[in-house]
């Protein structure tokens, strides 16, 4: 019988409503790290068992929780860190809690089978939902030494601007 498995991180003290949908079969629930409030691990709970482990955006009490942990499911053995390096260089992170640097918000679910193990990457955030919130987010203020750009513009309008020869 295949374990199912959740991995979660980034909540920073929000929870997505589409986790629990995601989350409804899991048998156990990995949170790496920046969970934000203890509310969040009572509902992740509330789906299945939690282990988690603290980020470095995490206060008390959750700062208490290990920064590393190995855990052991299913016959596998799975390290739990909150910052991932290769070649000393951060990876790109994924989150689950708020839209942070406008990555899309993500939660994976792990299979692990007796001769395989499998990874599921659900991205949260619709393509509409994206844009809503970066339509009602204001954009960074663009002013070009050489092109004197002023306001507030998405990326998208910028470069399309731009394309036609304005600013």
């Amino acid at each position: 019988m295949a374990l199912r498995v959740g991995l979660i991180s980034d909540t920073h003290g929000v929870l997505h409503p589409a986790v629990a949908r995601v989350f409804a079969r899991v048998d156990h629930i990995l949170h790496t790290g920046d969970i934000g409030s203890a509310a969040v691990l009572a509902e992740l709970t509330r789906l299945a068992p939690v282990t988690a482990i603290s980020g470095n955006a995490d206060g008390p009490p959750l700062s208490r929780l290990p920064r590393a942990r190995c855990v052991e499911l299913g016959g596998i053995r799975i390290l739990l860190v909150h910052h991932g390096f290769v070649h000393a260089r951060p990876t790109a992170e994924l989150a689950a809690g708020r839209r942070r640097f406008r990555l899309p918000r993500s939660v994976a679910v792990l299979t692990i089978g007796v001769r395989d193990v499998r990874a599921r990457v659900t991205v949260l955030d619709t393509r509409a939902a994206v844009r809503r919130e970066m339509r009602a987010a204001p954009a960074p203020r663009t002013a070009g030494p050489d092109r004197g750009c002023r306001g507030r513009r998405t990326p998208s309008r910028r470069a399309s601007s731009r394309a036609r020869g304005g600013c």
